[in-house]
């Protein structure tokens, strides 16, 4: 059997896109299992490459034009016996429209992983557009699937709510073991960590800024440092900026990947994710993975493992008062 990850990018782990992660990571332990494994990458770049990969890895040009896709990824699709699986990763990409009904009609497998974007608060973001394309195009694509794959509970509820019969199976993220040696932490102040993408509404960090500068005026203690980038980085600074002296707790480090993120995870106390909804954020399974204490929202679908090991405090409401508190 051939599996085939299908998605929009190159899978390159170095990347603040999630999808790109995990599906880079999915490839390597599919490779190292013996399988039969290939990742299909729809990009405007398909000639550029910027990562190690060791699993077959196939890039076709985006088109300008929406649910056009290339003639040689047609021609690859076409070429694809019956024993292959194909695994479609995220949602409300006009190809994936185009390449699932090729699929279907050479009777070809495949799996949804939705990465999140199903989740009702997504959705709502918008809400018109989203549901309209909905109905014309992902509910075939769902309702013509093997098997619809989610990381978070409310997601797959969202789905079922939504009059999807498909098959759907709940399977959270993981994260490989990290080899890193243990660091020196030579805090004398507690330090709060975030890392992920700097999406404000979607990440909670305006929530996240507001409540901690609160704790700073009520008398807390200790620094608040964010690694991550986005077009909202700027907006986010200047919001911190905007409450004066104390904004001199906040640092903005940028992106880190690889051992860089790992030692900044490891060198601090408490790791801080307050979505407002996601799919299953890497980066608080890998705080997880160095034993950080966690203070997270439920939104990032971790909650219930969170509670079940002891591994932090899950938010019961996500406001900037509970986050102070």
């Amino acid at each position: 059997m051939k599996i085939i990850h299908l998605l929009l990018g190159k899978a390159n782990p170095n990347t603040m896109n999630g999808v790109n992660v995990v599906v880079h990571n999915l490839a390597t332990a599919q490779l190292e299992q013996g399988l039969d494994v290939e990742v299909w990458g729809i990009t405007n770049t398909p000639t550029k490459i910027h990562h190690k990969f060791d699993y077959e890895l196939k890039l076709f040009q985006k088109k300008k034009v929406p649910f056009f896709i290339d003639t040689a990824l047609k021609e690859k699709i076409l070429e694809l016996k019956v024993d292959t699986i194909v695994q479609i990763h995220s949602a409300f990409i006009p190809e994936f429209f185009a390449i699932t009904r090729i699929l279907n009609k050479l009777s070809i497998p495949y799996v949804v992983t939705s990465h999140g974007a199903y989740d009702k608060a997504t959705m709502n973001d918008k809400k018109i557009k989203k549901s309209i394309y909905f109905k014309l195009f992902e509910y075939k694509i769902l309702n013509s699937a093997t098997l619809l794959h989610f990381m978070g509970k409310n997601e797959k509820i969202n789905i079922e709510k939504m009059g999807i019969s498909t098959k759907k199976v709940l399977i959270p993220n993981g994260v490989e073991k990290i080899n890193l040696n243990s660091v020196d932490k030579k805090n004398t102040n507690i330090t709060f960590l975030y890392c992920g993408r700097i999406a404000i509404y979607h990440k909670g960090l305006d929530l996240l800024v507001s409540a901690f500068i609160s704790y700073k005026s009520h008398g807390g203690k200790g620094i608040l440092k964010l690694i991550g980038d986005g077009p909202e980085l700027n907006v986010l600074i200047n919001q911190a900026e905007s409450f004066g002296r104390l904004s001199n707790s906040i640092q903005f480090l940028g992106k880190k990947f690889s051992n860089d993120k790992l030692e900044v995870l490891s060198s601090s106390d408490v790791f801080i994710h307050t979505s407002r909804h996601d799919g299953m954020p890497i980066a608080v399974l890998e705080a997880a993975e160095l034993s950080i204490p966690l203070l997270i929202s439920e939104e990032t679908n971790m909650g219930t493992y969170v509670r079940k090991y002891n591994a932090g405090i899950v938010l019961e409401n996500n406001n900037t008062d509970n986050l102070e508190k």
